[in-house]
């Protein structure tokens, strides 16, 4: 219904802009309409432009107010865009719909709460400023279904292979460096993702990267539905440049990180695409797969946690990506995949603009500018969010599938194998190709990969506001009964991040023109996530030293300095 909806809703703002721009009055052009083969419920119910049907009252006479959210439909039709995907179903016309109202609520965050009738608003402001439209969606609103790396050996005698989005930029700035010796003399980083012209956002260090000789950029979408064009693309991306040795080392970054995806696309665009790669790299043999999994669980605070403990998965997103760890556990083409798996924390840095401590970087410094202090609706206990640097995570990477290629599976296995536990459902095993019996016991080399910070969100939050001349603070015990158990709470508690950031953007000088940043918090950022890990085991068997130790204001000031050198942070006098 609501990929009907959301195209409907704006053609009908285009039709009645073009209307209006024409010097036709809009509640003639409605009735006329309205009157027609053209009609339909946005016209003649949900008409966009105030006064256009005197007799009734949309929500365009109330300022846009009540009605359906923008951001409401822009999750929706992500929702529907995902199963077209998945059934192999073109719909053109419902995904320019989607990036249209996506990159609305990007350029104006406060419409992300009105009435999606206001891309009305959004289409005039757009034709005063003369708009060239984005054939791509923004960052926030995309998937991050696909990053893969290969990469091909090392200057040194050491051999490596490796994959766009969210982390892999500061895996390929960190293997191919702007200054300084890189660490391999060949680079394949690969993504559903176009970079020139790039389709999401990527930063402006990393076009940089791209254009070193060392690095070679392959767009292939490795969630195509159909099986035999989905193998031929994953065989075709370990295929080296003509005359050169094979890939030695592979990075997987893959995997869908939005909260709110179905079962069915976690399995299709995490568990599938990570088993496809595994399944090849290990009939190729490469000498190490480093496979980076995020922070979907949900730890105790009695911790801090070692690689021995089992912490739950946090919802379908974490049962499938940990699923994903069994299934690549279990490859065994004759040799075993020579997998090593880095469990990380909530990651930050210059350039990430996904994820919980990003969010809370933002939106502290929202309420910074409005000198009130930034209060949570989680009491002020234990409340593990250890954290971690990009750098780290790409160090991290980096070292794991040196030590992994000088050892192999099995006596990584012994040195550092831990058991993956089943956390899914019995009767999904017959189900999903690939899956492991629930009874079968499967090991592979594990480790934490976290900051020394052991942060919290007290520390967290403490740091953030600080940092931007605030205070962080809690509501009390009855503030925080009441959010929890109001299904508008996130509207509420958004109301005032999304305004006081616009304000920001707006003030800005010079001017932002685009950010990738927004103040929203969704349902699933403003929930307490506890994650706490001990870090000691990496830097006991791999020896890893940690670049970024301390979350603190240094980091902070860094990633803000990168995101306003690059014109997506506001400047303020």
């Amino acid at each position: 219904m609501c990929l009907i909806l959301g195209v409907q809703q704006a053609v009908v703002g285009e039709a009645m802009l073009l209307g209006t721009k024409l010097g036709l009055d809009p509640t003639i052009l409605s009735s006329v309409i309205g009157s027609s083969t053209g009609n339909c419920w946005s016209v003649s119910v949900n008409n966009p432009v105030p006064h256009a049907l005197p007799e009734k009252s949309p929500p365009c006479e109330r300022d846009y107010e009540g009605g359906f959210a923008s951001a409401l439909m822009v999750k929706d039709m992500g929702l529907a865009s995902n199963m077209a995907s998945l059934a192999g179903c073109p719909i053109p016309m419902g995904e320019a719909a989607e990036i249209l109202y996506a990159q609305m609520i990007e350029e104006n965050p406060e419409l992300a709460r009105k009435d999606f009738s206001s891309v009305y608003l959004y289409l005039k402001k757009a034709m005063v400023e003369g708009k060239q439209w984005p054939t791509t969606l923004p960052s926030q609103m995309s998937s991050s279904a696909v990053r893969f790396l290969c990469l091909r050996y090392p200057i040194s005698s050491e051999p490596s292979s490796g994959g766009v989005n969210t982390y892999s930029r500061a895996l390929a700035a960190y293997l191919v460096p702007l200054d300084g010796e890189p660490l391999v003399s060949h680079l394949r980083i690969v993504d559903k993702y176009s970079v020139e012209p790039a389709t999401t956002y990527i930063g402006s260090e990393f076009p940089q990267v791209l254009n070193k000789p060392q690095v070679d950029y392959k767009q292939a979408n490795l969630t195509n539905t159909l099986l035999t064009p989905r193998l031929a693309i994953v065989e075709s991306v370990f295929e080296p440049p003509t005359g050169q040795r094979p890939y030695d080392y592979v990075f997987d970054l893959s995997g869908e990180v939005r909260y709110d995806r179905t079962e069915m696309i976690q399995i299709n665009t995490t568990h599938n695409v990570a088993r496809m790669l595994g399944q090849e790299a290990a009939k190729r043999n490469v000498k190490a797969y480093v496979r980076v999994t995020l922070p979907f669980y949900e730890t105790s605070s009695k911790g801090p946690h070692d690689e021995k403990d089992d912490p739950k998965p946090d919802g379908t997103i974490g049962i499938w990506w940990h699923e994903t760890l069994r299934t690549l556990a279990a490859i065994d083409n004759n040799i075993s995949l020579n997998l090593v798996i880095l469990r990380a924390g909530f990651v930050y840095g210059p350039y990430v603009e996904f994820g919980d401590i990003t969010s809370a970087i933002t939106v502290a410094s929202v309420y910074g500018y409005l000198k009130k202090p930034m209060k949570s609706v989680w009491s002020p206990g234990k409340n593990p969010t250890n954290t971690l640097h990009v750098v780290d995570l790409a160090g991290a990477a980096w070292a794991s599938a040196q030590w992994m290629a000088s050892l192999g599976r099995k006596e990584a296995d012994i040195l550092a194998g831990e058991s993956i536990i089943f956390h899914n459902e019995k009767a999904k095993v017959s189900q999903v190709t690939g899956m492991q019996p629930h009874d079968k016991r499967l090991v592979a080399p594990l480790f934490n990969i976290v900051d020394d910070s052991k942060s919290t969100l007290l520390s967290v939050g403490q740091t953030v506001t600080s940092f931007f001349g605030t205070t962080f603070d809690f509501f009390n015990f009855a503030e925080r009964n009441l959010y929890k158990f109001m299904d508008d709470t996130v509207e509420e508690i958004n109301e005032q991040h999304v305004g006081g950031w616009t304000e920001m953007i707006q003030s800005s000088d010079p001017p932002v023109l685009k950010t990738p940043l927004s103040a929203y918090m969704d349902k699933y950022a403003l929930e307490k996530h506890v994650v706490e890990f001990n870090n000691t085991k990496i830097k006991e068997i791999i020896g890893y030293t940690l670049k970024y130790s301390q979350f603190n204001h240094d980091a902070i000031r860094d990633t803000v300095g990168k995101w306003k050198e690059e014109g997506s942070w506001p400047t303020l006098v």
